[in-house]
């Protein structure tokens, strides 16, 4: 009878720590899940943030003689962007991002939870399964190209119903990320074609998926005739992958435990909720997962490949899923709130899990306020808080 009375409190008390959080107001829930994402992760920019501002530079030359270093310049649209409005020193070029970043972020947010409140769901919890997803915290750790290729993904999702719009933002992303782009929707027509076969049809159909994926495709096209035009067709990621792959293959060989728990964090929760509840959303479910972990042996940046690719999937499967806020009792919404806060945070790279770089950022804005650099520059500022790979 303890045990069972023990049981019973717990189960109250996280459904209580559920009640404050639903009470307090949508923008408040939303800054302090933000503030508790900032301090267990951080903020800084992507490593290679000088080579795409040197892209930026110079739309009609190649800035980069090496061709394992060419892949950058496909990765056309934020320089393109840049350019056009004078934002190519790299200071402006990481404020740039930094906009494009806040606005994708906030917008999503801010049209996911108006959605919610429509509908009659949970916008709390739709909000806090956003942030369980590693990709909120990923384009944060390393800004840059991330940002637009968030921001068109987050757009495309939520412009589902507008097929216009649907294409000229899946062209936007086959000019700025391809690859990614063609992976993440490509699982989710994989998603989408075995939930409906299976009775459980997500928000996006699997013709969505192929207008989605046409238009990627169509963006990638576009930048073949820019380059062909412009006489400078740089090497793409096959060239660095393929130069690389014994070395990508042993790095994820080191931690394989590490890389596929990074894939969705404390999301493993609900997707482990949602495959146990919901049987005929479970192909639908783990297949993609299995092919996005397989994508992982072959890329450098694990945990941030995976959490990109995998977030369109994620937000018709589970965030906004009716059939999950359905599942969910109010005291497992406590206990993933909980799980939120206190669950470290791992992002992989070159099969090596990283820290948070909250520290990092404390000591920049110490060496702004005092006027002493105790960081560095250039290279060696924007590796600082990293474990490099080897």
């Amino acid at each position: 009878m303890t045990g069972v009375a023990s049981s019973v409190t717990s189960e109250r008390t996280f459904a209580r720590v559920w009640t404050w959080v639903q009470a307090l107001p949508a923008p408040v829930c939303v800054a302090m899940l933000f503030a508790v994402l900032m301090i267990k992760v951080g903020t800084w920019v992507i490593p290679n943030i000088e080579m795409s501002t040197r892209v930026s530079q110079n739309l009609h030359g190649m800035p980069f003689d090496d061709p394992l270093a060419q892949y950058i310049v496909w990765n056309w649209l934020g320089p393109a962007i840049a350019h056009l409005v004078h934002a190519t020193t790299v200071t402006r070029y990481i404020a740039l991002h930094y906009v494009f970043l806040a606005v994708a972020f906030f917008g999503y947010l801010a049209v996911l939870l108006q959605r919610c409140r429509r509908d009659a769901r949970d916008a709390h919890f739709a909000a806090l399964l956003f942030f369980c997803m590693p990709v909120a915290a990923s384009v944060w750790y390393w800004v840059g190209m991330d940002a637009l290729t968030f921001g068109t993904m987050a757009a495309l999702v939520l412009s589902r119903k507008r097929p216009i719009a649907s294409l000229l933002l899946a062209i936007a992303l086959g000019m700025n990320h391809f690859e990614q782009g063609l992976v993440a929707f490509v699982l989710l027509l994989v998603a989408s074609t075995l939930a409906q076969r299976s009775g459980e049809a997500l928000a996006a159909t699997p013709r969505w998926c192929l207008l989605v994926l046409s238009g990627i495709v169509a963006g990638k096209v576009l930048l073949i005739a820019w380059f062909t035009v412009n006489a400078l067709m740089p090497h793409d990621r096959t060239t660095w992958t393929g130069a690389y792959l014994p070395i990508l293959v042993r790095c994820w060989v080191t931690h394989p435990d590490a890389i596929v728990y990074s894939i969705l964090g404390v999301g493993w929760i609900v997707a482990a909720m949602a495959w146990s509840r919901i049987p005929r959303l479970r192909s639908a479910l783990v297949v993609p997962l299995v092919m996005a972990i397989a994508l992982t042996v072959v890329v450098g940046d694990e945990t941030r490949v995976a959490a990109l690719v995998v977030f369109p999937m994620m937000h018709f499967i589970l965030i906004e899923n009716p059939s999950v806020h359905q599942i969910a009792t109010q005291h497992e919404r406590g206990v993933l709130t909980i799980a939120f806060v206190v669950v470290p945070w791992i992002w992989c790279w070159g099969g090596i899990p990283q820290s948070s770089a909250f520290g990092y950022d404390v000591a920049f804005i110490r060496d702004l306020v005092t006027g002493v650099n105790h960081i560095g520059t250039g290279a060696a500022a924007y590796l600082a808080p990293f474990v490099l790979p080897h």
